[in-house]
C-alpha cells in the first residue's frame, strides 16, 4: 500500500491555495517511463504552504495477514509544503512475469470539497505483466532519454538509504535552468516489481520538499 496526500493548511476555516490536476505530465515533457504498467501522475499548484502525507506498507494477504511498516514501525511521515508548482508521478515496473491486480480510478466530477473523497469510479482488472527488459538496462536508457531533453545531472542534497520496504537502486537530480527533475528508481522488497517517484518543477527547493515528503528511502519525518 502507498498512499499519499497533499494537505492545504486547516488552521483558518475553509482550506484554499491549492489545485490539484489529474494528468498524465510525462508524455507532456517526453519523460514517459518504458515498462510501466501502471501508477499515479498529477499536476499540483500551491499559492500558499501546506502539508503531506506519506505512507507505505508491506501487506501480506495470506492468513494471519502480516503488516510490515516501511519506517521503523512509524506510521508514515508528515512535512510541510512550499507555494510552487510540482509534477508528482508514481509508477511502477514489474520485473518478472507475473499478474496483478489494480484498481482502475476514474474521475466521475470535479473536486471542489476538500472533503470529498466519492469522485471515483473504481474498476478492478487484472494485468499479465510481461515487460521484463533488466532494470539496469532501462535505468540507463531513462537517463539517456533525460539528458536527451536537455537536463544534466546535478548535486543531490542527501543519498537515501535502505528501509523495511524499499532498497534504492538509483537516485538522481537533474536540471535544466530553473527546472529540477527528482527521478527515484527503488526495488520493493519481497515483490518482483520497481516503484519510481518523479517529481518535476522550478526550483531545487520546491522539488526537494516534495521528494523529501513521497520518497520511498528517506526523508525526514
Amino acid at each position: 500500500m502507498d498512499w499519499f496526500a497533499v494537505y492545504p493548511n486547516m488552521s483558518t476555516g475553509t482550506p484554499e491555495g491549492w489545485n490539484a490536476y489529474l494528468i498524465y505530465w510525462p508524455e507532456k515533457f517526453n519523460l514517459t517511463l518504458p515498462c510501466s504498467m501502471g501508477g499515479f501522475t498529477m499536476a499540483l499548484v500551491g499559492r500558499k504552504s501546506g502539508e503531506s502525507f506519506y505512507q507505505a506498507v508491506l501487506i501480506n494477504e495470506t492468513f494471519p495477514e502480516h503488516e510490515t511498516e516501511c519506517w521503523d514501525g512509524g506510521k508514515g511521515r508528515w512535512l510541510e509544503l512550499p507555494p510552487g508548482r510540482a509534477y508528482f508521478a508514481v509508477q511502477y515496473v514489474p520485473t518478472a512475469n507475473a499478474t496483478w491486480k489494480f484498481t482502475i480510478l476514474t474521475p466521475t466530477k470535479t473536486w471542489t470539497d476538500f472533503r470529498d473523497y466519492h469522485l471515483f469510479l473504481e474498476t478492478p482488472v487484472e494485468l499479465k505483466a510481461t515487460c521484463t527488459c533488466p532494470i539496469k538496462t532501462l535505468i540507463e536508457r531513462f537517463e539517456t532519454s533525460i539528458k536527451g531533453q536537455g537536463f544534466e545531472e546535478t548535486e543531490l542534497w542527501a543519498m537515501p538509504e535502505e528501509n523495511d520496504c524499499f532498497k534504492p537502486l538509483s537516485v538522481k537530480l537533474y536540471r535544466r535552468g530553473d527546472q529540477y527533475l527528482y527521478v527515484e528508481f527503488v526495488q520493493v522488497k519481497g515483490l518482483d516489481l520497481v516503484r519510481v517517484l518523479m517529481i518535476l518543477g522550478e526550483g531545487e527547493e520546491v522539488v526537494k520538499a516534495y521528494a523529501e515528503g513521497f520518497t520511498a528511502v528517506g526523508g525526514e519525518g
